[in-house]
């Protein structure tokens, strides 16, 4: 957070939580696949949906101030 707020100004990171280790992750890598439609019950997997979903429904900040706001506005607009 500390790092973030220096370089990046205002933005705020939040927390949303970890992708734990997962022996299926390397699989899905070399493979070149996610890892969630090779593998849907791994830890990694889920946590990634879990995750997914958090930022999918945050609410979007329609005039971002810059940063990386651009970013996830765009992104979430897909």
């Amino acid at each position: 957070d500390l790092v973030a707020d220096r370089f990046l100004g205002t933005l705020s990171l939040d927390y949303m939580g970890y992708i734990p280790y997962d022996k299926h992750l390397p699989d899905a890598v070399r493979k070149q696949q996610l890892v969630n439609e090779l593998f849907p019950q791994s830890p990694a997997g889920r946590m990634l949906e879990k995750i997914a979903k958090q930022v999918s429904e945050e609410e979007l900040d329609l005039y971002p101030d810059g940063n990386i706001k651009f970013f996830w506005r765009d992104m979430l607009r897909l």
